[in-house]
Order: structure tokens, then C-alpha cells, then sequence
């Protein structure tokens, strides 16, 4: 599984998130190439936001981070790899919708990160190849987590996080 995730193709893009290629994803760091994310928040009608603590064996294994992500294959849109990526490791099909995108650098690379929101109160059939645990925080309880360092935050995570509570969406937010 790990060889066939480093295996899939995917779009390299210039600094204005415009496709000029393609590489094997495990290429795109070592080529300081920009590339693409999809990151969902998905949140309960309580408000509170579901975070998962990455699985074993992959990148940045054991810190806690968006509710799902994904980078997207080549030809994908966001919208695509966020709806793929929910399937995938939550086993959900809810309504997303577009939040707003942001970049930030990943190593020497680009990282363009389109983020989506959607509600649902679960169950979830979490992907043990992909995530631990899944467990619903409040935006404050994260905020008090950030500061004491109780849990560990991907750095992605974290400007994510910064990106949606001081950017308007570009969507009407979901009602509960």
C-alpha cells in the first residue's frame, strides 16, 4: 500500500497552481516541484471539529491533523480528491464545500491547499492504513492543545487551521 501511495501520479504545478507536468508523488519533494492537496474540516452539529492521529508507517505518523487529506492524483480536481479521500479513510459521502485556497512551503516544495468543509455526525469507518483514531475537539479545546503542546499538530494542520479562522469563506458556510 505504501509503495502503490508513493507510486501515484501527480500534477506538478508553477508557483500560480497551473498543472506543468506530472511525477510519482514520492519525486515531488526531491524536485522542489509545486503540488496539490485537498484538505477537509469535517465538523459535528455541535460545531466541534474532527481530527485524526496519522497511522504508522506514514508521513508525520502519530500527529493529529485534518479531518481527512490527500495529495491529488494527476488530473484530479480538489473537489475529487477531497470526496475520494473521505471515502477512502472515513468511509463518509457527505456534502463539501469549497472554503478557500491557501499554499504554504513543504520542504522546498509548494504545497497548494484547497480546504472543504462538511458536516456529519458520524458513525465513521476509519482506514487503519491511513489514520488511528478519529475524535471530534473543539476549536478551542484545539487552540489549548496548541498552546500546551498535549497533542501534536501537523505543521499543515496547524496553517490550515490559521487559514480557515481568519479567511472568509468563498461558500456559504454549512448550517447544522
Amino acid at each position: 500500500m505504501a509503495a502503490q501511495r508513493l507510486d501515484m501520479l501527480v500534477d506538478l504545478v508553477d508557483s500560480s497552481d497551473r498543472v506543468i507536468g506530472t511525477a510519482k508523488r514520492r519525486q515531488i519533494l526531491q524536485q522542489n516541484a509545486g503540488f496539490r492537496v485537498a484538505h477537509v474540516f469535517v465538523f459535528n452539529r455541535a460545531g466541534d471539529l474532527l481530527v485524526q492521529q496519522i497511522a504508522q508507517g506514514l508521513r508525520h505518523a502519530g500527529q493529529w491533523g485534518s479531518s481527512v487529506a490527500g495529495y491529488l492524483q494527476a488530473g484530479e480536481t480538489y473537489r475529487q480528491a477531497a470526496e475520494r479521500k473521505l471515502r477512502q479513510e472515513l468511509g463518509i459521502a457527505p456534502v463539501v464545500v469549497a472554503h478557500g485556497k491557501t499554499s504554504m512551503a513543504d520542504q522546498s516544495a509548494l504545497k497548494f491547499i484547497e480546504l472543504f468543509t462538511g458536516l456529519h455526525d458520524g458513525p465513521f469507518s476509519p482506514n487503519a492504513t491511513e489514520l488511528n483514531r478519529v475524535e471530534f475537539l473543539s476549536l478551542p479545546q484545539i487552540a489549548a492543545e496548541r498552546t500546551t503542546a498535549q497533542r501534536v499538530f501537523t505543521e499543515t494542520f496547524v496553517h490550515v487551521l490559521d487559514f480557515y479562522l481568519h479567511a472568509p469563506p468563498v461558500a456559504p458556510p454549512l448550517v447544522p
